[in-house]
C-alpha cells in the first residue's frame, strides 16, 4: 500500500494490528482540495491492491 501510493506522491503511515491501519498526516492548513486529491489517490491504490491480491473491494459505490 505505501510503495503504490508513495508512486504517486502521497506519503502515508501504516500502524495497528499488522499494519491494518492507514494514517494520512496532513498539515492542519491543507485545503479541501489537496484532500480530495489524496482520497483519490488512496481509493485508486486501495483498489489496484484488492485486484492485485483477489479481494473485492467496494470503495466508492
Amino acid at each position: 500500500m505505501q510503495v503504490e501510493v508513495r508512486s504517486e506522491g502521497l506519503i502515508v503511515e501504516l500502524g495497528g494490528r499488522d499494519d491494518c491501519v492507514v494514517r494520512m498526516l496532513p498539515p492542519l492548513n491543507v485545503t479541501a482540495e489537496v484532500v480530495d486529491a489524496a482520497c483519490s489517490i488512496l481509493i485508486n491504490a486501495v483498489g489496484r491492491c484488492c485486484s492485485e491480491s483477489g479481494v473485492a473491494a467496494a470503495i466508492g459505490d
